[in-house]
């Protein structure tokens, strides 16, 4: 230390401080002093270090903020010290001393331009000076690169905070031009604030403490949009997986009623048990849904599914669908085909309207699920097979088995199972569920759609002889009709059918009063919004009367 301390003095020009001298050294308590106030020497790689990780944590403008303040901090203490050291002197010999101080800290060299350092009216403070061998353009260059904006924020902060503490006024400096982005060199002016004019105020936040409570609010709302982003995205992937689901599990089955929950409860009874099931139930009730369900619950969910609609194809075009053919059997057969049974090998083939085949076709059938075995059209040898066979029809099959039309060894085969899908007219507790189901599958937009309560009560009150299937469409239909603004699907959306034929099948003139009253309350209710007290006086009725009306309409 001693050396030194000589070597610094012989260095040191006459006149300027002499820090080495103004330093107090402590080792065996790990203590360095100066003026009586504690110091540290740090390494500039260290504060380089420091600068990039904020930076890339808080972002440049928040970083900047901290780092400017950390300057203003440093330099004010040192102007404070030097007020109290240099009493009696003049500003002009105080910032003089603070300029030879702070380049014997070692953050770079101070070249004044131009300056003035007295508080005269016609000459108020000024200070233009240049600055080399800046610490912070090393480090910065180092670190984190070519930069687009000055950056000797620390040096910045510095120059206004001891200003400030020699002056007594309030002197901001702001650097203009810098080596790290360019330039060649680092520039800076020093003004009193009301002396700077309204195009550096963006520069000037970053001496004020509320700038990170401002970022960390600006970061908030950032997190905030980007989350709904995610959301957004998130919905659309759901979307997606749904569609892809739709050969999921019965759970999207929707329905609450007694009988879909019938259905269920015997979808969870056999599904892993290797049985053949037939499903009954009028058209548009979703018995290939069902049947998906009952394959996606099983061990076979793994394998393919596989259905056919018996009822779409003629007798000889089924036969070669289901069975498949050797090459050269007939006319067109050009190359071997597999059957939809092989096709299923180890799955479960769908069946759909089982009742529509022809007697001689039922008898393939039935000697193919008996034998477990099939037959190539053209190919004398069977073939094995592992299915599960799941067939449905839209008909009464006892019926058609009394009739000699379907056979009844055949349905003995089919039928391990029955499970009987109820129509939507007698699932009414379903209907609203399944509406709201269907807005949320295919609407184009993220919007929450509603169902007013009239369009609700229109929805309830028919027979939906087309069931589920015709329901998917009438909400389609309103989805399209719904103006961009909309939110709220009202009765005009609905079909003029749905609205004219009820399952009442009553006139306007048979219908009993009460449904006329609770019509007219629903059809107020929507005019108004929803808004129960501007309903209540559109009715002259108290708003309690229109609550107790409310509450006994089944919505």
């Amino acid at each position: 230390i001693g050396s030194w301390r000589s070597y610094w003095s012989r260095t040191v020009k006459k006149n300027e401080p002499n820090l080495i001298e103004s330093l107090e050294f402590y080792p065996e308590n790990g203590i360095v002093k100066f003026k009586g106030q504690r110091m540290l020497i740090l390494a500039a790689d260290a504060l380089g270090l420091l600068r990039k990780e904020l930076i890339e944590t808080l972002g440049e403008n928040t970083a900047r903020g901290i780092i400017t303040r950390f300057g203003f901090a440093c330099g004010y203490n040192d102007g404070m010290i030097i007020n109290d050291f240099l009493k009696g002197s003049s500003s002009e010999e105080k910032l003089k001393y603070a300029k030879g101080l702070h380049v014997q800290e070692g953050s770079g060299n101070i070249f004044f331009l131009n300056y003035n350092f007295t508080f005269d009216y016609n000459k108020p403070f000024y200070a233009e000076y240049h600055y080399a061998d800046s610490y912070e353009v090393e480090q910065h260059l180092l670190h984190i690169g070519k930069s687009n904006d000055p950056v000797c924020w620390t040096m910045i902060g510095y120059a206004s905070g001891v200003c400030t503490a020699i002056t007594g006024e309030k002197i901001y400096f702001i650097e203009d031009e810098c080596i790290a982005k360019g330039d060649s060199f680092c520039h800076a002016i020093g003004k009193p604030l009301n002396k700077w004019h309204k195009n550096a105020e963006l520069y000037l936040e970053y001496y004020k403490t509320k700038n990170i409570d401002k970022e960390i609010k600006r970061l908030e709302r950032k997190l905030i949009l980007k989350n709904e982003e995610i959301q957004k995205k998130k919905k659309k992937i759901e979307k997606l997986k749904e569609m892809v689901r739709e050969k999921g599990n019965y759970r999207n089955i929707i329905g609450n009623s007694e009988g879909i929950k019938d259905v269920f409860y015997l979808i969870d009874k056999i599904a892993n048990k290797d049985i053949n099931v037939f499903i009954e139930g009028e058209s548009g009730v979703g018995k290939e849904l069902t049947a998906i369900a009952v394959h996606n619950n099983s061990f076979r969910a793994k394998k393919n599914f596989v259905a056919i609609n018996c009822g779409a194809l003629p007798e000889t075009l089924l036969e070669s669908e289901l069975f498949g053919y050797k090459k050269g059997s007939f006319t067109g057969a050009d190359k071997d085909k597999k059957g939809l049974f092989e096709e299923a090998e180890g799955g479960t083939i769908f069946l759909d309207e089982i009742s529509e085949t022809s007697p001689s076709f039922q008898i393939k059938l039935l000697r193919a699920i008996e034998e477990r075995k099939i037959r190539k059209i053209g190919m004398s040898s069977p073939i094995k097979i592992d299915v599960r066979v799941i067939s449905a029809t839209n008909s009464k099959i006892e019926d058609l088995i009394d009739r000699g039309i379907f056979r009844k060894d055949l349905y003995y085969r089919l039928n391990g199972i029955k499970l009987l899908i109820p129509p939507l007219r007698n699932r009414k507790v379903d209907i609203i569920p399944l509406a709201t189901y269907f807005i949320e599958k295919y609407k184009d937009n993220d919007k929450q759609i509603s169902i007013s309560s009239e369009a609700k009560s229109f929805l309830l009150d028919y027979s939906w002889p087309g069931n589920v299937r015709e329901l998917l469409n009438v909400m389609q239909r309103a989805l399209a009709l719904l103006d961009v603004d909309d939110n709220i699907i009202y009765a005009e959306h609905l079909t003029d059918e749905l609205k004219e034929k009820k399952s009442f099948l009553v006139s306007e003139e048979d219908t009993p009063l009460a449904k006329l009253e609770e019509r007219h309350i629903l059809k107020t209710l929507d005019k108004y919004k929803g808004n129960k007290i501007n309903t209540a006086k559109a009715l002259c009725i108290a708003p309690s009367t229109l609550w107790r009306k409310l509450k006994n309409i089944p919505l």
